[in-house]
């Protein structure tokens, strides 16, 4: 009878192994997705293409008219300078949205590529800046120009 035990439990063995199922395939992995592109800013508003170096990648470029009202004796590079400019109706706030801006006396600083010019209170001039919101100093004069005594400055919109 052992015998027959030993036999009865190698054909359930043998059968048990045989009819074993297999287990199903994995899903095949999923393709790769492409990534999305990366986003590209916006066109800086150039108003001025005759200006300096383009701007920063997340600057906006204005050219504006306006009135020295405080200046250092020679404007070097990286020095401010207040000036009372006109109203810049295209004028982006930090979200990117056109809000305009009116005209107002405001502090600017002056890039290294402007170079020394000698400004005196009240004197009129055309400058072209820069806005990065992100920088340190958010607004860079690029160019600079003196306009002669009798040019007339419309601060309205």
């Amino acid at each position: 009878m052992l015998k027959q035990s030993c036999v009865a439990l190698g054909l359930f063995s043998a059968l048990a192994l045989g009819c074993k199922k297999e287990a199903p395939p994995a899903p095949p992995a999923p393709a790769p997705v492409a990534a999305a592109p990366a986003p590209v800013p916006a066109e800086p508003v150039v108003a001025d293409a005759g200006a300096a170096a383009a701007p920063a990648a997340k600057a906006n470029r204005y050219t504006v008219q306006g009135i020295v009202r405080s200046a250092p004796s020679a404007n070097a590079a990286g020095k401010t300078i207040t000036i009372l400019h006109q109203a810049i109706p295209t004028f982006k706030n930090r979200d990117g949205e056109e809000t305009g801006m009116m005209a107002m006396a405001m502090p600017f600083q002056m890039a290294p590529e402007v170079g020394e010019m000698a400004l005196a209170v009240g004197d009129k001039i055309e400058f072209t800046f820069d806005v990065d919101f992100d920088a340190q100093n958010p607004t860079t004069i690029v160019k600079i120009t003196k306009l002669p005594a009798d040019t007339e400055i419309r601060f309205g919109e």
